[in-house]
């Protein structure tokens, strides 16, 4: 049968089947880890072994890092020594202290060089809690 329409395209016709098709899609992605945890040190080092490789499955509490020790041993050993030298003043001050109250007792001193002599001692005392307590910091700084 022919059309009347010469602007008639042909067309080759068969009969439906069933075929794979395949369906392909394409896109930008930035892939993200499902679980990320971001590290720091509690202290200040080189780096001087690495016990994980990355990808590696760890467990809390794991030592990532070995760290060199000797700048927080030197940190350590300079506590140990200001607090020596902090009890060295506190003695004085102490010392100090006794001779002014005994002066101030006996009026051959006025209340501002017992005052003065006061706060010297308290001022050398905080020195020593503090000189410890820097000691103790840097103390638990070589666990790491």
């Amino acid at each position: 049968m022919t059309l009347p329409n010469s602007d008639a395209v042909p067309v080759e016709v068969t009969p439906v089947q069933r075929s794979a098709y395949q369906r392909t899609t394409s896109a930008v992605a930035t892939l993200e880890p499902w679980k990320q945890v971001h590290l720091r040190a509690e202290t200040a080092g080189r780096v001087t072994r690495l016990n994980a490789e990355v990808g590696q499955k760890v467990r809390r509490g794991m030592a990532l890092a070995s760290l060199d020790g000797s700048v927080a041993w030197r940190s350590y050993k300079t506590a140990k020594v200001s607090i020596q030298q902090a009890e060295v003043t506190l003695r004085k001050a102490k010392l100090d202290l006794q001779r002014a109250q005994t002066l101030r007792r006996s009026g051959d001193y006025s209340q501002a060089q017992l005052d003065a002599a006061q706060t010297a001692h308290d001022t050398a005392k905080a020195a020593v809690d503090l000189a410890r307590a820097q000691s103790a910091q840097t103390g638990q700084q070589l666990s790491y």
